[in-house]
């Protein structure tokens, strides 16, 4: 059998998690890395766009601006999403396409230019399978 949580404890979770993202002096953000651990473009994340959906439990992450100038070549592999002291929070594998992909930062192509704009175009976390859903 499956673990699963109640929707209230589903939200919970991921409300955490957003406040731990959102923690910090400065703005939260996204860092893309290779797999050779080169950062490839970071962003920063909007804190008040970003929310918890209250029928599904998924937060999703909202970006504010994206990278208009990768600071480097290569093909993206991970992204670490960091609070607004920069301390890492999370770190979820990266996916080329146009639509969100729980548990996965969707970007528009994982082959980055140095000087080239980058764009995220989801990074959202799944609630979890819920008790409803059995």
């Amino acid at each position: 059998m499956a673990t699963a949580y109640s929707l209230a404890a589903a939200i919970a979770i991921r409300e955490t998690l957003l406040s731990q993202i959102v923690a910090g002096a400065g703005d939260p953000s996204i860092a893309i890395y290779s797999a050779a651990d080169v950062l490839l473009a970071s962003m920063t994340i909007d804190s008040s766009a970003s929310a918890v959906d209250a029928e599904t439990a998924v937060l999703t992450l909202v970006i504010d601006a994206q990278e208009d100038s990768a600071p480097a070549t290569g093909t993206a592999s991970y992204g670490r999403v960091l609070d607004g002291d920069g301390d890492p929070v999370v770190q979820l594998p990266c996916a080329a396409g146009s639509t969100i992909v729980p548990g996965a930062i969707v970007i528009n192509t994982l082959s980055l230019i140095e000087g080239a704009p980058f764009e995220v175009r989801s990074a959202a976390f799944p609630g979890g399978l819920l008790i409803e859903d059995l």
